[in-house]
């Protein structure tokens, strides 16, 4: 997974996750104040990480620093079409140069 939270991003979403957690505790009750907790962790986890998953959804990123690429995914791709390899075969002679040759 690439990060595609900003650090603006994630200082917001640990705040706000944290405003919703002292929230819940202190304002709810019962299955709201259950889903405030729910809500605060995941703002905490998408916060930690770096990465959240409506952003892939919906093609938002605001990281501006590219993710480490893998070793796997840092070589240059091949071409469809396999290149000739050069042999190391002497040429013919007919293709030789030959001292009359250069003088010309």
């Amino acid at each position: 997974m690439k990060p595609n939270e900003g650090p603006i991003d994630r200082i917001i979403r640990a705040i706000v996750a944290a405003a919703i957690a002292a929230g819940s505790y202190y304002f709810l009750s019962g299955a709201l104040e259950i889903i405030g907790y729910v809500v605060a962790v995941i703002l905490l986890v998408t916060a930690a990480t770096g990465f959240c998953g409506i952003y892939k959804l919906l093609g938002i990123n605001t990281c501006k620093i590219k993710a480490p690429q893998s070793p796997t995914n840092s070589q240059p791709e091949q071409s469809a079409s396999p290149q000739p390899e050069q042999s190391a075969s002497p040429q013919p002679e007919s293709q030789k140069p030959t001292d009359q040759n250069l003088n010309q």
